[in-house]
């Protein structure tokens, strides 16, 4: 294996090795450094009702929701020796079904249905589809092996945040039932480091997460928005070492049946994550970064239904022999969901909507803007 396949060795080993952090994804108490100094701030509460978007789950027991997550990742890297890369992509099928509304908070049962992961690092492929398995299966997609046919339910409480998890240590070990007991030691963290904080491979921080929820407004008005309205969204991924994210979230789009949000952000340079399996010889370090992407939610059920999401970050590896290698590394993000219940969703073309992200436009000065607090007791 040459050097270049080596340092990219390197930096998947440190994410192995690194333990994971179980600060949950959530609001900033203040306003993002994108949202300009002039906005004006409107309290929420002195809105009316009927001129807002209510973005609210809407949603009733039985309600299925069959949904697509893909994550393609790729790493770049240029040494004296060349141009060395990886690719990464990964497809989870799962659907979620309202087993009860009770209140203010929705359980839902979350089951994995099919997994599809490539990988190819500088020429070298592999591919696993749970569909179609093939023996043995490859090493990177063990993790994922023991996912389909597999679940467990979670709380969501009207934040938008996971209240509970309802059997997912049985889940867990249930994904590992068929890995060979000598790597069970180092999976259970693989598991963790890939899923992240919620265990369901980011899927409430990728959808519902991102709506706001400001607690100082009345229950009524605490999840409406209009457009123009900005909120700050924070939350940590787990991949390739914990990476701190800070975006606003805008509202640019609203119709009668959707709301479209625009995100925007930059990645908190980190700290040095070293690899516990070699005494600390290997590390990465995140340099910093840019997050973007859009959302479109449906106003009849308050779920999204359309995510996409970009990273670019910047990392250092330190190789075992001293010697530093910058990389590239980017991710994009898609989440599709869709409906069967309740008949069709008039969904959001975004290439029909013609409207331009404010991430491309740079911070908004219109002074009739309104910021939603967001802040966390």
């Amino acid at each position: 294996m040459n050097f270049q396949i080596c340092a990219l060795v390197i930096a998947a080993i440190v994410i192995a090795g690194c333990q994971r952090t179980n600060a949950p994804a959530k609001t900033s108490d203040s306003t993002s450094d994108s949202t300009s100094d002039s906005t004006r701030a409107i309290a929420v509460a002195h809105a009316e009702p009927a001129d807002l978007a209510d973005l609210r789950l809407k949603v009733q027991s039985g309600d299925r929701f069959p949904l697509i997550k893909t994550v393609e990742q790729s790493v770049s890297q240029q040494s004296a020796l060349g141009m060395a890369n990886a690719v990464t992509r990964l497809q989870l099928s799962l659907i979620l079904t309202v087993e009860e509304v009770i209140g203010d908070s929705v359980v839902v049962r979350v089951r994995y249905s099919r997994v599809h992961y490539t990988h190819n690092v500088d020429g070298h492929h592999s591919v696993y589809d749970s569909s179609s398995p093939t023996e043995p299966i490859p090493n990177d997609a063990v993790p994922y092996a023991g996912l389909p046919g597999n679940g467990y339910s979670l709380r969501i409480g009207p934040d938008h945040g996971v209240q509970e998890l309802i059997g997912h240590d049985e889940f867990i070990e249930r994904c590992m039932a068929g890995v060979p007991v000598a790597r069970r030691a180092t999976l259970m963290n693989e598991i963790a480091v890939r899923f992240g904080d919620e265990g369901v491979a980011g899927f409430i921080p990728d959808t519902i997460g991102l709506l706001p929820f400001d607690r100082n407004a009345n229950p009524e008005l605490a999840c409406r928005v209009q457009e123009g309205d900005a909120w700050n969204y924070e939350r940590q991924l787990m991949q390739p070492v914990p990476v701190n994210l800070k975006s606003t979230c805008r509202v640019i789009r609203v119709t009668p049946h959707s709301v479209e949000i625009d995100i925007a952000g930059r990645i908190i340079p980190g700290t040095t994550y070293r690899d516990h399996q070699s005494n600390g010889a290997a590390a990465v370090r995140i340099l910093g970064g840019t997050t973007s992407g859009t959302c479109i939610v449906d106003r009849r059920t308050g779920l999204p239904m359309d995510v996409e999401r970009q990273e670019l970050l910047n990392v250092e590896v330190l190789a075992p022999d001293g010697t530093k290698i910058s990389q590239e590394k980017r991710i994009a993000t898609t989440v599709r969901l869709f409906p069967e219940e309740r008949g069709p969703v008039v969904r959001t073309s975004r290439r029909d909507s013609q409207v331009v992200p404010v991430s491309a436009e740079g911070p908004r000065t219109d002074p009739h803007v309104r910021t939603i607090p967001t802040t966390v007791p």
